[in-house]
């Protein structure tokens, strides 16, 4: 049963992998490159050409940002140099160019989304992580991780969240006077990250 389990799950992956959409990548060289796509996670994206092959890979570490359509939706990413952490973020290492969804933007902070490929590769369930890019900052910070299936949307959780996030936001008492009294915790991350946004100044 749980090689009948994993075979399944690797074929969902290399069907998630195969799949091919509308893209425009801007390179850190200042290049924009357009055409159909294939997303390879943080190795980078594949061109693909009228054959359906792969005409050019690019890796990751020269690519600043791409723009994908998928069903119709615009989904922006940004590759950055980020460290990473399974479940405890005080023991974060792996320091690499990651591919990140960029959930809201705002005048201090940006909210990106994670999903590590070996969260794809080994299970039907999936694991994402939420990060923290500080206007001006170099590196985005790692914030809190969710695990959702097809069937259940988990809440988002992190270990001393309350400590991290007091610290964080400390420049807006009114958003750290809601954590200390516990009305916002990791469940709530993203809501936190669109108050911080919106309503400090």
């Amino acid at each position: 049963m749980k090689k009948a389990y994993f075979i399944f799950s690797l074929m969902l992956t290399l069907n998630l992998c195969a799949q091919t959409y509308e893209g425009k990548i801007q390179l850190k060289d200042g290049t924009t490159v357009t055409g159909m796509v294939e997303l390879n996670y943080d190795s980078g994206i594949n061109l693909i050409n009228a054959d359906n092959e792969i005409s050019e890979e690019i890796p990751a570490e020269k690519i600043k940002s791409a723009e994908i359509n998928v069903d119709g939706e615009i989904q922006r990413y940004l590759y950055l140099e980020s460290y990473f952490a399974t479940f405890n973020f005080s023991k974060q290492t792996n320091l690499k160019t990651r591919m990140m969804r960029i959930l809201s933007e705002g005048p201090r902070v940006t909210l990106l989304e994670y999903t590590p490929s070996v969260g794809v590769i080994l299970t039907v369930s999936e694991l994402s992580y939420l990060y923290l890019l500080r206007n001006g900052a170099e590196r985005p910070v790692m914030y809190s991780y969710k695990q959702h299936t097809g069937l259940i949307d988990g809440n988002y959780k992190r270990y001393e969240f309350m400590e991290f996030a007091m610290e964080f936001f400390a420049d807006c008492p009114s958003l750290t006077e809601k954590i200390a009294r516990e009305e916002y915790d990791a469940r709530e991350s993203i809501e936190i990250a669109d108050f911080y946004n919106n309503n400090c100044n």
